[in-house]
């Protein structure tokens, strides 16, 4: 009963919290997860690897050797982001997992024009997010996450910094049902020039269903401040044991948001490297492909 408290809870406090208007940082927004993305970004409660934090610190609980996860995605226009995660369990019981990652999302190269509209030449800039998580096993079936994060940005010659904190739960009911909650990005207002804007902060429910080498289903429903929320819904099958297929499908009344279908598949290498690919529709905008790689030590 104080398990179900527990996440209860948070959820509540979670979600009665978003009330605020937000248009800052929106790199923070975007998953780096290709085999969450080909899920349909459903990963609050799914068992996964060290790019779950970004969805719930909690995931961790499923750590057991340290990783190295990397992705690197090009979108429309010149856009790419790169994200690199690293974590390590540690501790005489490994009860604890402890985390960092990096990303960092790119506009490309912009034209620098004057007041007549002539070409003076060209400048860029980068947001960029340092974190780093904790998670701690508090029982054999529950664990609670936080992860600390600093957020620059950089445009022309402004600049700006921001501070803040993600934290979540997980709860393993049983061998097959799972239920997780978080909070991402709550903290100060990220300033550039003389504008401050409060960060994308965002909560996050989800429950998700294991069948042991056959099939593995996500259900997540998240609310962004100000926003509608977003319902997403996926499934992984396992064809083989390096091998699996997935699709998944997202779902938002807000017409600033995108939603639709993903489709996914992961391999798995004699080496302990695993390769996630996922397929996301943009409309008008393009398809995108999103490829990461995880590597896990012994």
């Amino acid at each position: 009963m104080q398990k179900i408290l527990l996440i209860c809870f948070l959820t509540t406090v979670l979600f009665s919290s978003l009330s605020s208007k937000t248009n800052s940082a929106v790199f923070l927004r975007i998953n780096p997860s290709a085999r969450s993305i080909g899920m349909g970004g459903a990963g609050n409660a799914v068992f996964g690897d060290v790019s779950n934090i970004e969805i719930n610190p909690a995931a961790l609980f499923w750590v057991k050797d340290a990783q190295l996860y990397f992705a690197h995605n090009k979108w429309f226009q010149g856009i790419s982001m790169s994200y690199i995660a690293y974590a390590k369990p540690i501790g005489n019981r490994r009860e604890l997992v402890l985390a960092f990652s990096v990303r960092q999302l790119s506009p490309g190269s912009m034209d620098e024009r004057d007041t007549e509209g002539i070409k003076q030449g060209t400048f860029d800039g980068a947001d960029t997010a340092y974190t780093v998580t904790l998670t701690k096993k508090l029982t054999s079936s529950i664990a609670a996450g936080i992860t600390a994060k600093t957020i620059t940005q950089e445009l022309y010659k402004e600049s700006g910094s921001a501070y803040a904190a993600d934290a979540g739960v997980l709860w393993s009911i049983n061998r097959a049902w799972n239920l997780g909650a978080s909070i991402r990005n709550a903290g100060s207002d990220l300033k550039v020039y003389k504008t401050a804007s409060p960060l994308p902060m965002t909560a996050s429910l989800g429950l998700s269903y294991y069948n042991h080498g056959k099939y593995h289903l996500g259900l997540d429903m998240e609310k962004e401040i100000n926003s509608e929320p977003i319902y997403r819904t996926g499934i992984e099958y396992f064809v083989s044991n390096n091998f699996d297929v997935r699709a998944g499908y997202s779902y938002t009344s807000d017409s600033y948001a995108s939603d639709g279908y993903t489709l996914g598949l992961g391999f798995s290498t004699l080496y302990k490297l695993f390769i996630d690919y996922a397929f996301v529709p943009f409309g008008d905008l393009g398809d995108t492909h999103r490829i990461s790689l995880k590597y896990i030590f012994d």
